[in-house]
């Protein structure tokens, strides 16, 4: 799995000096979905500012939201990789030599939480106290009223520049 991890790498993101950036959009639960439109605009902003590669992580579930944004990005001209259906082992690798990952509250949110990845997880107000990542390099913002979406874009991003600045 790290063998695979550091060939995908090597082959997806060729510039070593550039930060890599991931994003989980999809969820196993539309309540634990921040929409995608959050997301385009994100990766948009982020992408402006750091001039980073983008991973996109999905699984069979999230093909509809990746179908969205997969337009959305490209329109923009942001080149991105999609990483589809991984094994958790492999999921985990890649997520290592990852500079960030920005996720839902769903599986691989606790994939990345079990590895040194600096995460912003966006969480439904009452599961972070059982579900969230903890650690130093973790951040979880909750959202406010039950609805994930209550969660600001320039929230997020105050999060992703205290990680990455």
């Amino acid at each position: 799995d790290l063998e695979f991890a550091d060939k995908f790498i090597n082959k997806n993101f060729p510039f070593n000096q550039k930060l890599i950036i991931g994003f989980h959009p999809g969820a196993g639960k539309l309540t634990n979905t921040w929409s995608t439109e959050n997301f385009i605009s994100l990766i948009d902003l982020i992408y402006k500012k750091y001039n980073n590669h983008v991973l996109i992580t999905c699984g069979e579930i999230d093909k509809e939201v990746i179908m969205k944004i997969e337009e959305e990005v490209s329109c923009k001209g942001i080149k991105f990789t999609i990483a589809d259906s991984l094994s958790i082992l492999r999921l985990a690798a890649i997520l290592e030599r990852l500079n960030l990952y920005i996720t839902n509250d769903t599986g691989p949110m606790h994939i990345a939480a079990a590895t040194n990845v600096n995460q912003i997880s966006l969480m439904l107000p009452g599961n972070e106290f059982e579900w969230a990542p903890s650690g130093e390099n973790k951040y979880n913002i909750k959202s406010e009223q039950g609805d994930i979406n209550t969660i600001k874009l320039e929230e997020v991003l105050k999060f992703v520049d205290k990680i990455l600045l």
